[in-house]
């Protein structure tokens, strides 16, 4: 599992960032792809941190009535 996780975290982005066939409308959308999925995940990371503690535990109470 680590060796596939270095491979995809190693070449992956080299493959990417090496890549000067790509064409620069292609790279432009890249760009904004990249910074909207950037700016979700920053959204999905804020709204995760200000869930209360006792999240868990309602749902659980939840799922199991």
């Amino acid at each position: 599992m680590g060796l596939i996780m270095l491979i995809l975290v190693g070449t992956v982005p080299m493959a990417c960032g090496l890549n000067r066939s790509m064409p620069v409308d292609q790279t432009v959308f890249s760009v904004a792809v990249a910074e909207s999925e950037q700016s979700a995940l920053n959204r999905n990371v804020s709204a995760v941190a200000s869930l209360p503690a006792s999240q868990p535990a309602a749902a659980r109470a939840v799922l199991s009535t």
